[in-house]
């Protein structure tokens, strides 16, 4: 029997919506992980964890002396090695290490950054492009990222491009009620993520007035927390929306399942910011799984998974009117039944398909070393 590649794994957190994934690669490979901050999620992975148990990003100097030794021995043991962002010290490190120690080395990048004015960023960039050639192949979870990596001059031969997929199907989670206490009669439109700028959220508070004009029993429920959330709640007292609810964060599945059926639409209204976009939230692929449809800014990567008119609507960014008639289009049931967007979503490949693209990026890798 042939011994499975030796994979070493740099990522900064396991999730729980990533095991799936990891586990169907590691069926098939002998992989040690790096997580960069440990995490509550249980698993039975070969894994080691950063001993500054934070992220490093761009700041090497943050990066421990056990760390350093710890890097250098997996790689060098190792057949393979994957890590995830290319925008961070641990994967700068990482691949010059492994060309030092000849080993096939594969970016897989999920976070998409944009063109920066400040001069760290422009740092940042220049040494993107200088290391960028030296990896065997990336390996991204959306068009958006591909296209940027195209555009940098990377070889499309090594671009290997999969997509996000939910950890969970929420229309077969049972729904668990969290405190509610919210009168919507069928009209709640649905915010559910991080509360940062990039996410574009108070675009979407902006497009709340002209919904109510419309829809008054129409209730706006925001989940997460975040930086902005001071800013968000006070941009709905001055726009005098006593229909806003923030609910803080829920992590709970059968809560999270119980939001999107209480949903007539969920809105996913990022924008690109002057040093980000927001490549694939899961937010859009979990709503779909669960039947409700999804509004969605034209700046999300995975926006083209909704499909007009049936699964929701995509719309331009930055735009409230725009947000607001196409809020409004779904409340008023010119949408997909619930059938038909489960039925959009069987379509979308799942973590078999992920594992698939890996599969050829290690190939490729391998074969560019040998």
């Amino acid at each position: 029997m042939k011994t499975p590649l030796k994979i070493f794994w740099l990522h900064p957190r396991l999730r729980e919506y990533r095991k799936p994934f990891f586990s169907l690669m590691n069926s098939d490979y002998r992989i040690t992980f790096f997580f960069q901050q440990s995490s509550e999620v249980e698993h039975d992975f070969h894994a080691l964890v950063s001993r500054r148990n934070r992220s490093a990003q761009f700041v090497p100097w943050t990066m421990s002396w056990k760390d350093l030794h710890s890097l250098r021995a997996q790689i060098r043991e190792s057949d393979v090695v994957i890590s995830s962002f290319i925008g961070n010290c641990y994967t700068y490190l990482s691949l010059a290490l492994a060309r030092v120690y000849r080993k096939p080395f594969i970016v897989w990048e999920e976070w998409m950054e944009l063109n920066h004015s400040k001069l760290r960023y422009a740092v940042r960039e220049a040494i993107r492009k200088r290391l960028l050639p030296l990896a065997d192949c990336i390996y991204t979870l959306g068009p958006r990222q591909e296209s940027l990596y195209r555009d940098l001059g990377y070889p499309p031969e090594r671009i290997f491009r999969a997509n996000e997929y939910p950890g969970h199907v929420f229309s077969s989670v049972a729904p668990s009620p969290c405190e509610w206490n919210i009168r919507a009669d069928g009209q709640v439109v649905l915010y559910l993520g991080r509360l940062i700028e990039v996410k574009g959220v108070d675009y979407l508070i902006r497009a709340f007035p002209a919904v109510v004009r419309r829809h008054d029993q129409a209730v706006l429920v925001i989940v997460g927390e975040g930086p902005e959330q001071r800013r968000l709640k006070t941009l709905a007292a001055e726009l005098d929306l006593r229909n806003v609810h923030f609910l803080g964060s829920i992590q709970d599945v059968g809560q999270r399942a119980f939001l999107y059926r209480q949903a007539r639409v969920v809105v996913v209204p990022s924008v690109a910011t002057s040093s980000r976009s927001d490549p694939g939230p899961l937010v859009t692929l979990e709503a779909l799984s669960a039947g409700t449809p999804v509004v969605i800014s034209e700046a999300v990567g995975n926006a083209h998974h909704i499909k007009n008119r049936v699964s929701g609507y995509i719309v331009p960014q930055k735009n409230p009117a725009a947000l607001a008639n196409a809020i409004c289009t779904c409340l008023s049931g010119q949408v997909g039944t619930r059938r038909e967007i489960l039925d959009e979503f069987a379509r979308i490949p799942g973590f078999a398909f992920q594992k698939q693209k890996m599969d050829e990026a290690i190939a490729k890798a391998l074969a560019n070393r040998q």
